[in-house]
């Protein structure tokens, strides 16, 4: 049962990180970026002035927020991204890209980071544009709510946007149950040592 499973995990695995998951990443990425006329660089400066910025300007963006507010300040906000999304990919997962594949491999991730960043604008847009408050006023969001209300307001695709959603969650909890997200947690730090103890073996 463990090879089989391990086996299926491979063959996921082969089709989310090969040709075809890395080609609909950069396609997306591309094409986000053409509708939107480049936005992440038309518009640098005025993220810079409104993160960075606003950082050393302005008290309030970096103040705590009460608990009863129901929300975090700028600057929580950004640790909170910073420290889900900092983590294994940045660190082994580059030096296994040169390690793989040269010194040209650090060319490519800058592309796919530019590319990447209107990816992400584009999730945090939907995720903000779909949210929702619960009735105790906390708002709740993020891919399970535009999947099902984005998506699945096209028609026919409600029951595509629900399906998608409800796998999308469950991939969440089962990362959550194994501690974490993005690359952090028990999940992430499984994915370190493994590389860690991994790739030197293979390279001596």
């Amino acid at each position: 049962m463990p090879e089989r499973f391990m086996r299926g995990i491979e063959a996921v695995n082969g089709i989310v990180w090969g040709p075809m998951g890395l080609g609909l990443l950069f396609g997306t990425g591309l094409l986000l970026t053409v509708r939107t006329g480049g936005f992440q660089l038309r518009r640098w400066g005025y993220w810079m002035q409104h993160t960075l910025g606003a950082i050393l300007t302005d008290r309030s963006v970096t103040a705590h927020t009460a608990r009863e507010e129901q929300a975090i300040s700028q600057f929580q906000s950004l640790c909170t991204a910073l420290a889900s999304t900092i983590g294994t990919g940045n660190l082994v997962g580059v030096a296994t890209a040169i390690l793989s594949g040269g010194a040209g491999a650090v060319f490519w991730m800058w592309v796919m980071a530019l590319l990447g960043m209107m990816t992400s604008f584009a999730e945090n847009v939907l995720g903000v544009y779909y949210r929702r408050k619960n009735e105790k006023g906390e708002w709740n969001g993020g891919a399970m709510y535009y999947l099902t209300d984005g998506l699945g307001a096209k028609p026919g695709c409600k029951a595509v946007g629900r399906v998608l959603a409800v796998l999308f969650a469950l991939a969440v909890v089962w990362i959550s149950r194994q501690g974490g997200w993005k690359g952090e947690g028990c999940g992430g730090n499984c994915a370190s040592c493994h590389q860690h103890c991994d790739t030197p073996e293979k390279k001596h």
